[in-house]
């Protein structure tokens, strides 16, 4: 890891990163859950993981951790983890074909 990486990117970088959590691009989103990931890792070791909440992250990577796409999610719910949040359940993807009589 070199020295820039190990010190983390600047809130302004993870603020610009935020709407790339909500895109449709399944691979771009991966990418940006990655890095939240990493992120948070680097974050809990400066004591600074208030940064999270700061810029609005921590709705954001709930949002993702309970959707079905498998990597973007398991890197937020992981993210989520590393800063001490709850993560969602994931909601079954046959909760969009359900009924009212379904009970």
């Amino acid at each position: 890891m070199s020295a820039k990486q190990s010190h983390g990117q600047s809130s302004a970088w993870l603020r610009r990163l935020l709407p790339v959590l909500n895109s449709n691009r399944e691979e771009a989103k991966n990418l940006a859950a990655f890095h939240f990931c990493m992120e948070a890792e680097i974050k809990v070791k400066q004591g600074k993981t208030s940064l999270f909440e700061e810029i609005g992250a921590i709705e954001a990577l709930k949002k993702v951790a309970s959707s079905p796409n498998g990597i973007a999610s398991k890197y937020a719910a992981q993210a989520l983890r590393i800063i001490g949040e709850d993560v969602p359940h994931k909601l079954s993807q046959q909760v969009p074909t359900w009924t009212v009589d379904d009970e």
